[in-house]
């Protein structure tokens, strides 16, 4: 009997050790992408100090609120239907989220997996990869095939973008269609197309699409520079839209990959931006930290 009870002690153990793991995982792996350009390497088409607030102050804040929300969750003992450690699971997964949790996810998860991919996306003005010969050949192929040229589309998708009202995004998505395996779509507030057709939601052509490039026209974005002129914004955009990138979204998609928002550049694993504020640098070395003392607690009961 003793030794039943022995097993069973460290049966708890493990299985704490393991809650912990998938605990601090979301810190660990849920992160700010980090740039690889300097804030003001964008200039003069996105400046410094739209910069700073944008990703220094509105895209950190997604991060940081997603991870209390799920460091919350996890602390009160829900189950979730997918790992906290990926997002694209997460607000993939909105409908089979617990209430309040899945409004969180949606507004706050949605805001970091939109910018993540916005920020990686971008590159500085009149760097090879905004010209349109970084497309790759499988991408012009697919957007000639849809819109019958790279310029008709980035048209069509400029005219989505300023059609949003209030704030939103607008997008270019894969849908896995043989007969139209790229089309345009947009978004309210920080909605994205992976996350379905929401109830209440404004109608999302393509729903459950995998955006490859996402515009945002949220204020936020552009009102800095360019105040109310949003068409200004949106003809800045194009020229730091790093095609070699949206060339990798595309391919991703169509292997049926998740895109890789968890780093922008092999920097990734350095201290974030001066700009970025400190509680969304100090999560991650207390997530590694966290998952460190689980492991060895772990190690030590098997």
């Amino acid at each position: 009997m003793a030794r039943i009870i022995s097993y069973m002690n460290r049966f708890v153990i493990v299985a704490a050790a393991a809650s912990a793991l998938l605990a601090c995982s979301a810190q660990a792996q849920i992160q700010q992408v980090a740039l690889p350009y300097a804030l003001d390497a964008l200039e003069p088409e996105i400046d410094n100090a739209t910069m700073n607030f944008h990703y220094g102050t509105h895209y950190a804040t997604y991060v940081n609120n997603t991870l209390a929300a799920l460091k919350n969750a996890t602390d009160s003992g829900v189950r979730l239907p997918v790992a906290t450690s990926n997002l694209t699971a997460l607000i993939s997964s909105i409908k089979r989220l617990p209430s309040p949790l899945n409004t969180t996810i949606r507004n706050q998860g949605g805001g970091a997996w939109n910018h993540a991919l916005y920020f990686k996306h971008l590159t500085p003005p009149g760097s090879p990869a905004t010209q349109s010969t970084a497309i790759s050949a499988p991408l012009r192929d697919a957007i000639n095939a849809n819109f019958g040229s790279v310029d008709n589309m980035t048209a069509a998708l400029s005219a989505a973008a300023g059609k949003v009202f209030g704030s939103g995004w607008a997008w270019l998505c894969y849908t896995g269609n043989s007969s139209a395996d790229l089309a345009i779509t947009t978004t309210p507030n920080q909605d994205n197309p992976l996350m379905g057709q929401l109830p209440g939601a404004p109608a999302v052509s393509a729903a459950g699409c995998t955006p490859i490039l996402g515009i945002d026209v949220w204020e936020h974005a552009y009102y800095l520079k360019h105040g109310p002129k949003r068409p200004a914004y949106l003809e800045s955009f194009w020229k730091v839209l790093n095609w070699q990138q949206v060339s990798k979204n595309y391919d991703s998609a169509v292997q049926g990959l998740e895109l890789d928002l968890s780093e922008a550049a092999p920097r990734a694993l350095e201290a974030p931006s001066k700009a970025v504020s400190a509680g969304s640098s100090s999560s991650g070395s207390a997530g590694f930290g966290a998952m460190a003392a689980a492991a060895a607690a772990l190690l030590a009961v098997v």
